[in-house]
């Protein structure tokens, strides 16, 4: 998982927002290994969907972030945004993850 969140940051420098988005979630999936960054981890995991178009991510940890015992813990600058993606429920489903082949039986 920590792998996953430095490789995030490194394909956010680079410009690859869909692939950081993509690491993103997973560490999202698992954000009980991060107690004392979880809102920051969120509030980022959060950016790199909307700017990915990954919408039903971004909002699906948009309404994990905006309950009562993280509330507190969104960084202001962030806030408004967090809520107003929390607010608009997402109908279309994100496009799934590209999978390649195997590279041993090619399946």
């Amino acid at each position: 998982m920590v792998h996953s969140y430095q490789l995030s940051k490194r394909l956010i420098k680079m410009g690859d927002h869909v692939g950081a988005a993509r690491l993103l979630n997973r560490v999202c999936q698992n954000i009980s290994w991060f107690q004392f960054n979880m809102a920051n981890i969120m509030t980022t995991a959060i950016g790199e969907c909307n700017t990915a178009k990954l919408n039903q991510m971004a909002y699906t940890w948009a309404c994990v972030l905006i309950r009562p015992e993280y509330m507190e813990k969104i960084p202001p600058k962030f806030k408004t945004k967090i809520e107003s993606i929390a607010r608009r429920p997402v109908k279309t489903e994100d496009e799934p993850e590209p999978l390649t082949p195997c590279p041993f039986c090619k399946f």
